[in-house]
């Protein structure tokens, strides 16, 4: 007589609860990596669009101005969001100086948005990822004075424009890049 050996009910689902366990730490871990990727990647479209910004200036005397379409004014500064235009928020930078510019959509933080703020004759540009970063808090984020820093230790207890906020946690997760007179808008 032969006898048949076979896997219990039992058996299998000790064994599918200790490969799902295992497989939601791998998932948790590759998560904070797929953050970092995104932080990293984010950074790096900045600094392409600062490059972009200063070759522009460097051929046409000024930097660009932000988009006519998504135009915002504030006193004597103009600004365009990521958010607010359906085409590139910078204009006559694309597509003669940089392919295309970062999306907030790309960003890890779900509430990120991307701001071009300038003078009416760009003389001066900031360009900040507002609330881009992802997995971050006020230890682990871009302090007052860090390269990236919304704002430079110059201006980082104040701000004459008001986007330069180092006690709001929010600042911690966003960055920028800026010219010189950018800094402290």
């Amino acid at each position: 007589m032969r006898l048949r050996r076979a896997f219990t009910l039992i058996e299998l689902l000790v064994t599918i609860t200790i490969i799902s366990v295992l497989a939601g730490i791998v998932y948790v871990s590759f998560g904070d990596a797929r953050n970092d990727a995104r932080n990293k990647a984010m950074t790096v479209e900045l600094k392409e669009v600062e490059l972009a910004l200063e070759t522009y200036r460097s051929q046409r005397g000024t930097y660009p101005l932000p988009a006519a379409s998504c135009l915002i004014t504030s006193g004597d500064q103009l600004y365009a969001t990521d958010s607010d235009c359906t085409a590139p928020f910078i204009d006559n930078l694309v597509p003669e100086f940089i392919a295309i510019l970062p999306l907030a959509s790309e960003a890890a933080n779900d509430n990120c948005d991307i701001e071009y703020r300038t003078d009416s004759v760009g003389s001066w540009y900031k360009l900040t990822a507002i609330n881009c970063l992802g997995g971050v808090d006020t230890t682990s984020g871009l302090a007052p004075g860090d390269p990236l820093s919304r704002c430079s230790s110059v201006c980082a207890t104040g701000s004459s424009g008001g986007t330069c906020f180092p006690g709001d946690p929010a600042y911690y997760e966003s960055f920028a890049v800026y010219s010189l007179g950018g800094q402290c808008q």
